[in-house]
């Protein structure tokens, strides 16, 4: 049995990520994510989608947010179509201590803000585009 696949896609408007979040956390549900898990969806998915909306507006395409059935795990996806994700940092904490520092990299806090969430949180290439790609218990 094929595994479901959902899909959304964004134009590359930062007041559309409301609409990835409210998508996200829809599909978690619907699929038996437990509450504290998608409330830590919610949280990396934004964050995901900002990141991906700085590269996008650019490219003038969409950002594309995919779910995926992967057995006990919801593998989630977020595209970016200017391919300029930075791969995460192992270590959130050490990114953490840059902010307090007054050093802060936008997108390398958000990618350790997800990290944080999800320990398996990584970047991908998917069709000539990078992607966050996490995976969240159900």
């Amino acid at each position: 049995m094929a595994s479901e696949r959902y899909v959304l896609e964004i134009d590359p408007d930062p007041q559309l990520v409301p609409t990835a979040r409210m998508f996200a956390a829809t599909v978690a549900r619907q699929l038996g994510c437990p509450e504290d898990a998608v409330l830590d969806l919610k949280i990396a998915v934004s964050e995901a989608c900002t990141s991906a909306l700085e590269g996008s507006a650019l490219a003038h395409e969409p950002v594309r947010l995919l779910v995926a059935e992967s057995g006990d795990e919801l593998v989630y996806e977020v595209t970016d179509p200017s391919y300029a994700f930075h791969e995460i940092p192992d270590e959130p904490n050490e990114v953490f201590e840059k902010v307090v520092d007054g050093a802060p990299d936008d997108q390398e806090m958000r990618l350790a803000l997800i990290r944080a969430l999800f320990p398996s949180a990584e970047v991908a290439s998917v069709d000539s585009h990078s992607a966050i790609r996490f995976r969240v218990a159900r």
